[in-house]
């Protein structure tokens, strides 16, 4: 069950990673704390001692990156967390929720996580700030741009002055656009502006990916309506969608997610790629090449 935010007094839930959903095995990775109704917060230990216990190959960074996104979609949801923990299923899952009986501080939250969370050897001393041990990750918008950023290089050099990140419709047109989000990464070129954002399949399971897909999607469609009059560019945007799937993707509901995004990105871009099959790089390369 959910929070009952109706009802006054502290609680907490534990945040547990299943590293392979088909075995059972399961860590907590984190702690969803209610301070107050109407409020979670995720804190978490950015080291992952205890993962890194059960896979030395574990990659931090990937478990970071979901933890941050999951975080963003309790926010959007407003507290609804059985919601948002249904499209992080099987993956992650949450024990049933915990009073605490007194108000949180950075005091209690500290406790929470040494006892809960972070795995420390006895003789290393605890005295550790909140902070430190949930020092927050990079947002899920700054990770697909840095990764974009790692793609684009791999394909054409192209001078760090010209590249931006994070980048609003206000900056690019001078004004809002409706329900567009954030470009993660935009390349200046001469004739024209080319917008990038893209789904990674590595971090994102595919309920997840299809909300971001139409997100893009959506956001790719309002700058394809705007007046080239607005733009600074003779030859106005330049929009390209990514599909970065890390593994192999083996079961139907990832296969139907990359497809959909595909035929998304064919539809409401001017060059989609797919990094895996390298399907569009050429095009993209193309487009950079002026």
């Amino acid at each position: 069950m959910g929070f009952e935010l109706g009802k006054g007094g502290a609680r907490y839930r534990l945040l547990y990673f299943h590293p392979d959903p088909e075995d059972g095995e399961a860590v907590c990775v984190a702690l969803l704390i209610q301070p107050e109704p109407g409020s979670i917060e995720v804190l978490y230990d950015h080291t992952f001692a205890r993962v890194r216990c059960l896979d030395r190959n574990f990659a931090p960074e990937i478990l970071a990156f979901c933890l941050n996104d999951l975080r963003e979609s309790i926010r959007e949801k407003r507290g609804d967390l059985e919601r948002v923990l249904k499209l992080y299923s099987p993956q992650f899952s949450a024990s049933p929720e915990r009073r605490l009986a007194q108000p949180v501080t950075d005091s209690v939250r500290s406790r929470l996580l040494e006892r809960f969370v972070v795995r420390r050897p006895t003789s290393e001393s605890t005295e550790l700030t909140v902070q430190q041990l949930a020092a927050p990750a990079e947002s899920a918008q700054t990770a697909m741009g840095r990764e974009l950023q790692e793609f684009v290089r791999s394909v054409h050099p192209i001078p760090e002055e010209r590249l931006r990140h994070n980048v609003s419709p206000r900056e690019i047109v001078g004004r809002a656009l409706p329900y567009a989000r954030q470009i993660p990464l935009t390349i200046e070129l001469e004739r024209y502006i080319v917008l990038l954002d893209g789904i990674d399949f590595k971090v994102l399971r595919p309920a997840k990916a299809v909300k971001d897909i139409n997100e893009i999607a959506q956001t790719f469609w309002q700058y394809g309506r705007v007046e080239e009059s607005l733009l600074e560019k003779p030859e106005g945007i330049r929009r390209v969608g990514f599909v970065f799937n890390g593994v192999a993707i083996r079961t139907q509901p990832y296969r139907d997610a990359h497809a959909y995004a595909l035929h998304q990105f064919e539809k409401e871009a001017d060059v989609a790629v797919d990094v895996s099959t390298g399907e569009g790089k050429e095009s993209f390369a193309n487009l950079l090449q002026q």
